[in-house]
Formats: C-alpha cells, sequence, structure tokens
C-alpha cells in the first residue's frame, strides 16, 4: 500500500502536515476541505493492525472528556483506513520531557498528571482501559507555546489501539452491532 501525501484528500479533509508515525501508519494535520476546521487524521498504512484500529474506533468514539482526545469518525473500511481525531496542537509529553533534561516545574507536573488521570478515569468510567499510557501518548497544548501555561485541561490522552474494552462494554458493543468479532 502506497502511504498517502501531502494534499491527499481523506473524507472531507485535505492532508497538509505528517505529524507522526510509527508501525502502524501515520498521523496527519488535515483541513476540511470547504470549512476552517483542522483535525488530525490517522491513517492505517500496515493492514495487520485494521482490528485494533477499528476497537480503538469505536471504543474512542463515544468517550467525550476534556482530557482525552476526541475521535470525530472513523472507516476501517476506506483505501486508507482512517481514524479522524481532534487536532492538539502542541508536543508530546515524550518532547517535553526530552526539551527538558534538568526537569520540569513540579506545579507543572502536578497539572500534567491531573489531566492523565482525569482522562484515565473518564477512560475507566467509560469502560476502557488504555493499556499503552507512556509520554509519548500524552500530548499537551501549550497556550502560546509556554508550558508553564500548561493546565489541566491542555493535557489530552491519545492512541488507545491497546485499549481494552472491559466486559460490560464490548458485549453492549456487540449487541448494537458496533463491533465485531472476529
Amino acid at each position: 500500500m502506497v502511504p498517502p501525501k501531502q494534499g491527499d484528500r481523506i473524507n472531507n479533509y485535505l492532508l497538509e502536515e505528517l505529524v507522526g508515525s510509527g508501525s502502524f501508519g501515520q498521523v496527519w494535520r488535515a483541513k476540511h476541505h470547504v470549512l476552517d476546521q483542522v483535525v488530525a487524521v490517522k491513517i492505517l498504512t500496515d493492514q495487520q493492525y485494521v482490528r485494533n484500529f477499528r476497537q480503538e474506533g469505536v471504543v474512542v468514539h463515544g468517550i467525550h472528556h476534556p482530557n482525552i482526545v476526541r475521535a470525530l469518525d472513523i472507516d476501517p473500511y476506506a483505501d486508507w483506513p482512517y481514524l479522524i481525531m481532534e487536532f492538539v496542537d502542541g508536543p508530546s509529553l515524550r518532547k517535553v520531557i526530552d526539551d527538558h533534561p534538568q526537569g520540569m516545574p513540579i506545579d507543572v507536573c502536578v497539572r500534567v498528571l491531573r489531566g492523565v488521570l482525569c482522562g484515565l478515569q473518564a477512560a475507566n468510567d467509560a469502560g476502557l482501559v488504555h493499556r499503552d499510557v507512556k509520554p509519548a501518548n500524552i500530548l499537551l497544548r501549550m497556550p502560546h507555546g509556554d508550558l508553564s501555561r500548561v493546565e489541566v485541561g491542555d493535557v489530552k490522552l491519545t492512541d488507545f489501539g491497546l485499549g481494552k474494552a472491559t466486559s460490560v462494554t464490548t458485549a453492549s458493543l456487540m449487541q448494537s452491532g458496533s463491533l465485531v468479532t472476529d
């Protein structure tokens, strides 16, 4: 499968800039072709991950919480399977840690941790276990690029690809026909 490139269209969005990649595929910043809406588009370029990708989109789509990146649309059956998500304009916690080898201020650490815990609590309340919490999967919206101004609501959990729905959640999704098992 040939990976997408800048200017390609996924659903109603034009790919603008590659912002991340991994073994599964790529994440792009994209803009709606008519509206002034910027999103992140996760595009699967390795078909072996389709099942996890479909699960991530279905499970995360129903969670609406300020500390979880919101899923807006999914099509695991498109030529390039995709998940359209809220775009977080800021770095991952991994990058912030790497950029601050002497450590981050304690008050910022506390706010970031609070945001992560609030997001995990919301996922837990929705019957979802993340299973891959790490600095690379925590995004920080940094007002004016200033780490000291990061608040609890600026912390966003992302990448629920390895997440696992609890049996109650899985049963309700299967009853609704939203999740098909192999």
